[in-house]
C-alpha cells in the first residue's frame, strides 16, 4: 500500500497532542516493549497494552498470564475454561470477556 492510501485509510484516527519530550519518552518505552515481545509493535497495540497494564496495576482489571501454547484460558470468575480463536494473531496483551459468564479481564501472553 502506498503512503497516500495508508494516510487516507487512517483518516478517522485522531492524533494525540504530545510534546517532543513526551514523544521521545514514549518511543523509548515502545522500543523497550518491542524488545520484550520480540518484534515491532503497532502504536495502537503498544498504547493498548500499557493502558491495560496500568489499569490492572490499579486493580480495575484482573490479569491472567498464560502462553500461546495453552489449549484454553480459565476464567477468573466462573473457573470454566474456554478457547480463544486466532490466538497466534493476537497482541501480547488483550482485554477479553468470558463467553460463559461475561466476566471481563486481561490476558497476557508471557514471552519468557
Amino acid at each position: 500500500m502506498d503512503r497516500k492510501k495508508s494516510i487516507d485509510k487512517n483518516r478517522n484516527q485522531g492524533s494525540i497532542g504530545i510534546t517532543a519530550k513526551e514523544k521521545r519518552t514514549l518511543e523509548h518505552r515502545k522500543s523497550l516493549y518491542e524488545k520484550y515481545v520480540g518484534g515491532k509493535v503497532h502504536w495502537g497495540n503498544f498504547l493498548s497494552a500499557i493502558s491495560l497494564l496500568g489499569l490492572t496495576e490499579l486493580g480495575i482489571f484482573e490479569i491472567v498470564k498464560t502462553t500461546r501454547e495453552g489449549p484454553a484460558i480459565e476464567c477468573l470468575n466462573c473457573n470454566k475454561a474456554f478457547s480463544i480463536a486466532n490466538i497466534d494473531e493476537l497482541p501480547a496483551m488483550n482485554y477479553i470477556t468470558c463467553p460463559n459468564c461475561e466476566y471481563k479481564f486481561v490476558i497476557f501472553f508471557d514471552m519468557n
